[in-house]
């Protein structure tokens, strides 16, 4: 990244910012043309506003061949972006004029169109910000390589963009994402603790424009190009949410590192205007008056270690003391039996290289041990062993009872890579007879195994082990999601009433206090509840749905605490036998401070008439409000 000093305050510079990208003389250029010019008013203007958070969003509808060029009056200087898409955060109550201009390759649009943003109540309470930055602890962030626009610049008054923006992955090589920023509660209403570590990097990258900044400076190459310079851990320090104006404002100490080091005014003043802040990501502009820069941070995640399985040295691992004895069978493409490798077997290694000769089908390399560990059907077990090979495989697994092969723990293929991975199960219902591990390496001649750490114990003995974390969900099914306000939303075209069963403890008591703003109900539970159902509250509606189609089904949760459980049940009217058809009657934790959105889609059309949409947030703390908003249920749409 260049240190760039010049800047564009008007449309008509940025018009020529933008062609000057496609010429560098007085030749004509195929294609542009003033002709060309979009029109602002062929484009709407979509202002999302949420109140809870009194975060922004700015679109255009139908953004395709165009951008916007926004100008958001927070302060008699506006604001500039041309992100669609563009968020951003107003602590003051009030009313906000957005212009628009919409852009293309021949220039900018010379009519303006404008929209307001609406903030219903001014933000004094910081404490959904410093939840999100903290988890209500430590919580460890980094600049998001991965995200477009990461790291950028752009002019003065601007979101930092609009000159350069970096590209997924770009300054990998410079250590940046190693950089962790780490933000802590410590009960501060309005701040907490920030610590800066370099990570594995063990450097802070800096503008190559800071040229007197010993120790940092003492690594500039002087080349014009941002350059790194060894930093250490900063533990510890204070940092502090205020309002500037209309602006959210994010502070730390003079000196503070984080991430990047564009210019001396940000070292000096380590200050930026937060424009967004979730609990997965924030984004946040500093500008010393001549430039602006853009950092979007997400939550640090360590590459998980790899898992070698349940501990082989426990007292409760059965294989270390085992008695083992060995059988094989190996064959060749046409089933004929060949020569066995020479195995070496133990109880700490099963060490061999597959014959040159050996086929590819299934079973055709076949190494069984059998032993005198007793497995029992009415306890469940825990299994693992680790596979070491130069080339990725697929080993069949066939842990089973001497003397039966129709009986099994799992008898599938199971992938291993190169560079040594592990298979385990855990909780498996066991079966009478002594343990037979027979595996099957066909397809993969002249290849040198080791396998190691094999465990096999009773589920009931903790032996420590953390299981790693869940491989990712299988991605949703296709859906095009209808407005919420769209007449296709069969929930928005309803006639519905509420009805509330508020029961700490079972003993119904006086019905929560709700409010109602458009797509958003808000309830305040001020008796903490502790079991599912306890406190309910019900859309009785005339939706109607069918069997023989298909229904999508989405809602979005805010609470001021974190909730164990909140059930979203669309279920026959009636009660009774009608509780048992339904769509769903999942049970979901909401973290606090967050907008959590669930969905449902593509579930087979049922015979519902009418429906009642059921939530319960049993288990809430006291003084609990709990916001469900944004309901859409459509006929499913791919």
């Amino acid at each position: 990244m260049k240190a760039i000093t010049s800047y564009i305050l008007k449309s008509a510079a940025l018009t020529g910012a933008f062609l000057m990208a496609a010429a560098c003389s007085e030749d004509s250029i195929d294609g542009v043309s003033k002709a060309g010019l979009p029109q602002a008013g062929d484009y709407n203007i979509v202002v999302t506003v949420d109140q809870e958070t009194n975060q922004y969003t700015l679109n255009i509808d139908n953004p395709v061949g165009v951008f916007p060029v926004w100008r958001i009056y927070l302060k008699d200087t506006p604001t500039i972006s041309t992100r669609n898409g563009y968020s951003g955060i107003i602590v003051a109550a009030g009313d906000y004029e957005v212009e628009m201009q919409v852009g293309n390759r021949n220039g900018i649009s010379e009519g303006v169109k404008t929209a307001t943003i609406h903030i219903e109540n001014t933000k004094i309470d910081f404490t959904p910000y410093i939840r999100n930055l903290t988890d209500g602890a430590s919580k460890e962030w980094h600049i998001a390589g991965d995200l477009a626009a990461h790291l950028g610049c752009g002019e003065s008054g601007s979101d930092g963009l609009n000159w350069w923006s970096a590209n997924p992955g770009d300054k990998e090589s410079v250590g940046v994402y190693a950089n962790k920023m780490i933000f802590a509660d410590n009960g501060n209403q309005n701040g907490g603790l920030y610590t800066y570590d370099p990570g594995d990097s063990g450097t802070i990258y800096v503008n190559t424009g800071i040229t007197d900044l010993p120790p940092y400076s003492d690594y500039n190459t002087n080349d014009g190009q941002d350059y790194c310079a060894p930093a250490s851990v900063q533990e510890n320090l204070p940092f502090q949410l205020s309002a500037d104006g209309a602006d959210l404002v994010l502070s730390l100490p003079a000196g503070t590192l984080f991430g990047y080091v564009p210019n001396m005014e940000f070292y000096n003043e380590p200050k930026f205007k937060v424009n967004s802040i979730s609990k997965n990501k924030v984004e946040l502009t500093c500008d010393n008056g001549s430039i602006a820069w853009h950092y979007i941070l997400a939550p640090f995640e360590a590459p998980e270690p790899v898992f070698e399985g349940f501990k082989y040295d426990s007292e409760f691992n059965m294989w270390k003391n085992a008695a083992l004895s060995l059988s094989t069978w190996f064959a060749d493409g046409s089933w004929g039996e060949i020569a066995a490798p020479d195995i070496e077997l133990s109880n700490e290694k099963i060490s061999f290289t597959t014959p040159d000769g050996m086929g590819g089908d299934q079973w055709q390399g076949q190494v069984h041990i059998a032993t005198d560990i007793m497995i029992s059907a009415a306890e469940t077990y825990d299994f693992s062993m680790f596979v070491n090979a130069p080339v990725d495989t697929q080993i069949t697994v066939k842990p089973h009872p001497e003397g039966d092969d129709d009986t099994f723990f799992v008898a599938d293929k199971q992938n291993f890579s190169a560079d040594g991975s592990c298979y385990y199960f855990s909780d498996l219902p066991g079966f009478d007879g002594n343990l037979v591990l027979t595996l099957d390496v066909a397809g993969y001649p002249g290849v040198a195994f080791e396998i190691t750490n094999i465990v096999i114990k009773k589920h009931s003995d903790d032996d420590g082990t953390v299981l790693p974390s869940p491989a990712d969900p299988e991605p949703e099914s296709p859906v095009t999601w209808v407005a919420v306000d769209s007449g296709d939303n069969l929930f928005n075209g309803c006639t519905y009433t509420n009805t509330f069963w508020y029961a700490p403890g079972w003993a119904q008591i006086a019905d929560p206090e709700m409010t109602v703003n458009g797509n958003s109900w808000t309830l305040s539970l001020p008796e903490a509840t502790t079991d599912q159902w306890q406190a309910q509250f019900a859309f009785v509606t005339d939706i109607a749905t069918e069997a023989g189609k298909s229904y999508d089904f989405r809602v979005t949760f805010y609470s001021t605490q974190d909730l164990p459980g909140v059930t979203f049940k669309c279920v026959l009217a009636g009660g009774g036998d009608n509780d048992n058809v339904f769509y769903m009657a999942d049970r979901k934790a909401v973290e606090a401070y967050d907008d959590v959105t669930f969905s449902w889609v593509n579930l087979p059309g049922q015979d519902i008439n009418p429906m009642n949409i059921v939530l319960d947030f049993g288990g809430n703390p006291a003084g609990t409000e709990v916001t469900v908003k944004d309901i859409i249920i459509q006929e499913h749409r791919d």
